[in-house]
């Protein structure tokens, strides 16, 4: 362990102004550099030359960071698409039976799907602070939260009369 100590006092610093480079923020470059280090402990590597290694985990945790980043936004699109149609506490436009029936359909979700629907649309929070919230990981509560939408979406639409033709 001793080796790591030494190859964070030696290269830490230029490490953390390459990930601040990548990133554009402090906060984002100090997890780089973290998993960074953490990816070199894991893995123990035999690296012939520690310090090129070592930028080469910096780069790789920050791309992972940023592919991750752009999976979270998609999520966040889409799901924000799905949930327009609630109706939220500060929209006293809707009617009095339209909010009913959406708390009534609410209420018939099971528990999980209920909880994360009102973190998510009341609450307003990202599905990384509901996974946190619940110790459940981000892509398990944005698929609880899909479901429990299409579950929405089933009982809320309105029923459409049936098409009649000429020959009814």
């Amino acid at each position: 362990m001793e080796c790591w100590e030494n190859w964070f006092q030696d290269f830490g610093p230029a490490l953390q102004l390459y990930a601040r480079q990548l990133t554009g923020s402090a906060a984002d470059a100090e997890d780089a550099v973290q998993e960074a280090f953490a990816s070199c402990v894991r893995t123990r590597p035999a690296a012939d030359d520690p310090r090129a290694f070592l930028f080469t985990c910096v780069r790789n945790a920050v791309r992972q960071q940023h592919r991750s980043e752009q999976r979270r936004r998609t999520r966040e699109q889409t799901v924000a698409a799905d949930a327009e149609w609630f109706v939220r506490p500060e929209d006293s436009v809707q009617s009095d039976e339209r909010v009913r029936r959406i708390e009534q359909a609410v209420a018939g979700l099971p528990e999980t799907q209920r909880e994360i629907v009102v973190l998510r649309i009341w609450g307003e929070l990202t599905f990384p602070q509901i996974g946190r919230t619940l110790s459940i990981s981000s892509n398990t509560a944005a698929s609880r939260f899909r479901y429990a939408v299409e579950r929405l979406r089933h009982v809320l639409e309105p029923e459409h009369e049936p098409v009649r033709t000429s020959r009814d």
